[in-house]
């Protein structure tokens, strides 16, 4: 018996090692995309764009002064991922809900198909879902927060802030709990106070970081200009683009017209027939092409709403254009490619993996639409929570999940690529998980 309890406390910490160990095996040195390569280079050269927040690629430039290369940015998300499981398992005492919850970390496709993708959405995810792991610890255990685990979240929360532009909206939830947690004694107005400094601060610190780091503007937001632009050119056949985009005849708005889908803009962004669609952009034609595209929605609201409704059926594919649909990256592209990294792909756990996700890739639980539409009805049980603080935790999550969302109907990115929807799987697993532990904890107000 003496044994038994000896041995006890290491189980739940060898689990996770053993988490990360296998992950090791399978991942390394890491999947990447073209935009993670992007971020990769920008890691080595120190010169950043505004196509990606520079937050990422600084870290990672950090790693590259012990290893240049991906494999410990790998290793560092992999252990957000593992050290997320320890302290949930850590949380509750049920050996059969620490197996349950053991294994939709290592084997379930939620959390794995993403996993050795080095990408900012899985770390933006991966970093929340660690600092809501520590405050559900110590909420599950009744105790007081402590300074440095208030700091640790805190960063976590940050950090994932920063990863990418339109994670702010999704942050204020999680601000308000780590409030919640952090000052639960202080009055509404000392919380109050607190949530708007770090949402202010964060904002502040997302701003001005690309000016610190002298990142290049390349303009990004013109996509998304453009592309609502050309949406409107087609279905009303009024010429709405600034006259700065006609000299040198660089515009082809026929060319526009023949390709426009409302589901994205990349496929004529990034178009194969070699068509350049901007002169030189600056600041000047950025202005030009803002103002265009805002008289453009004030002259033609219904129709730029139409396109934006349409687009966004396909962004969470309830309508669909193809059969290709990215809900797992376990792949490395472009490969061969410049710096000669390649991942394993004849380790047994990495066939493990890849035939898992391929077996599940068609099922409903692998589509946007589904998480999107259960985020919201997971609202509707907010009622049925006796306990307070554990609805007041569940409601704020399930929000982060929501507001993090709703704002892509304005600037969905495209339809192909199921990563801008793994926080809201994430979130709706954890508030799942919180309406489980409430019957294993049996919690007290």
């Amino acid at each position: 018996m003496l044994k038994r309890a000896y041995i006890s406390p290491f189980i739940i910490p060898l689990l996770c090692i053993a988490g990360i160990a296998i992950n090791l095996s399978a991942y390394l040195p890491g999947f990447m995309s073209p935009d993670s390569f992007e971020q990769y280079r920008q890691s080595l050269t120190h010169q950043y764009n505004d196509w990606h927040p520079p937050a990422m690629a600084l870290l990672w430039s950090l790693f590259n002064m012990l290893y240049e290369g991906p494999q410990l940015m790998l290793c560092f998300q992999l252990s957000i991922l593992w050290l997320a499981c320890f302290f949930l398992c850590s949380a509750i005492s049920n050996r059969i809900w620490q197996s349950i919850l053991f294994l939709l970390f290592g084997i379930s496709p939620l959390l794995q198909n993403f996993a050795g993708y080095i990408i900012k959405d899985v770390q933006m995810a991966f970093s929340w879902l660690l600092a809501i792991a520590i405050l559900f610890y110590f909420f599950a255990k009744a105790k007081r927060l402590t300074f440095t685990a208030a700091t640790i979240t805190l960063c976590l929360l940050v950090y994932g802030a920063l990863l990418r532009p339109n994670a702010l909206t999704g942050y204020i939830p999680l601000v308000i709990l780590w409030s919640w947690f952090v000052f639960d004694t202080r009055s509404f107005r000392v919380k109050s106070a607190v949530v708007f400094s770090v949402i202010f601060c964060t904002y502040a610190i997302q701003k001005s970081l690309p000016v610190l780091l002298h990142a290049e503007k390349q303009y990004a937001e013109n996509k998304l200009f453009l592309h609502d632009l050309s949406g409107i050119y087609k279905s009303t056949r009024t010429n709405v683009f600034p006259p700065v985009l006609f000299k040198g005849n660089v515009l082809d708005t026929a060319y526009l017209r023949a390709k426009y889908h409302p589901a994205t803009f990349d496929d004529v962004w990034w178009n194969t027939d070699g068509k350049i669609l901007l002169p030189d952009t600056n600041a000047a034609t950025t202005a030009a092409i803002r103002d265009a595209w805002s008289s453009a929605i004030r002259q033609y609201p219904l129709v730029y709403m139409r396109n934006r409704y349409d687009g966004f059926l396909y962004y969470l594919r309830i309508k669909e254009r193809s059969d290709f649909y990215c809900n797992y990256y376990t792949y490395m592209y472009p490969d061969p490619n410049e710096y000669r990294l390649t991942p394993r792909y004849e380790n047994p756990f990495y066939k493990f993996y890849h035939a898992m996700f391929v077996a599940q890739k068609g099922m409903f639980y692998m589509k946007a639409w589904f998480w999107f539409v259960l985020n919201f009805l997971m609202l509707a049980i907010l009622p049925v929570i006796k306990h307070k603080r554990l609805r007041h935790f569940y409601a704020l999550l399930i929000l982060s999940g929501v507001l993090y969302k709703l704002p892509d109907f304005f600037i969905y990115q495209s339809d192909v690529d199921y990563r801008y929807f793994y926080w809201n799987t994430i979130v709706c697993c954890l508030c799942l998980l919180l309406l489980v532990f409430n019957k294993a904890l049996k919690l007290r107000d």
